[in-house]
């Protein structure tokens, strides 16, 4: 197990990051950069804050990674992800359980697993087994209603389809979402 505050380890997460997006989901991941910008706001700039990036290694191949903030008294999880053909290994287990002696060694009061959609059982199963505490979000929104697909939304879908395809190196498929991610959001 591997626990950095470098930015040697955001780029191995990151590898890791792509290869789910694209593999699992198939989407673009975020860029390198906004990960690095990440890691840039929250490395050295108040001593309560930093990026730690978990990683943990199988036979020297990183199997699993997640990317945590510190931010106060909390430890947050922001990404995770791992290799398939590791997981009957348990890689994420290992980590989660490093985060929780991490943020008990630094003396944290929480440790905080983000927002999941309830139509993703798995992750919400996953997070309930290490949560002690549950809580619904609610998000209300004022205004008109969302505008419908347009024509370059429809665009970037079948881009992102056809970027994510197995056949597509996973280098292509990260220069496309840097290229393309901004439009997404």
């Amino acid at each position: 197990m591997v626990a950095s505050t470098e930015l040697d380890a955001v780029h191995a997460f990151h590898r890791l990051h792509v290869g789910l997006r694209k593999n699992k989901y198939r989407l673009l991941a975020q860029p390198l950069e906004f990960f690095e910008r990440i890691w840039q706001r929250f490395t050295g700039s108040e001593s309560d804050t930093a990026v730690i990036t978990l990683l943990a290694e199988v036979d020297g191949q990183v199997a699993a990674g997640a990317m945590y903030l510190v931010w106060g008294d909390t430890l947050y999880y922001k990404f995770g992800a791992s290799l398939s053909e590791y997981l009957p290994m348990r890689p994420n287990d290992a980590l989660y359980w490093s985060a929780l002696k991490l943020a008990l060694s630094r003396s944290l009061r929480g440790v905080d697993w983000g927002i999941s959609d309830l139509d993703q059982l798995g992750l919400v199963s996953y997070k309930r087994k290490w949560a002690s505490v549950e809580r619904r979000v609610v998000t209300l929104r004022g205004g008109p209603e969302p505008t419908p697909k347009t024509e370059v939304g429809a665009m970037l879908g079948e881009l992102t389809r056809l970027f994510t395809e197995p056949t597509v190196p996973d280098e292509i498929s990260t220069q496309a979402g840097a290229l393309l991610y901004r439009h997404f959001c």
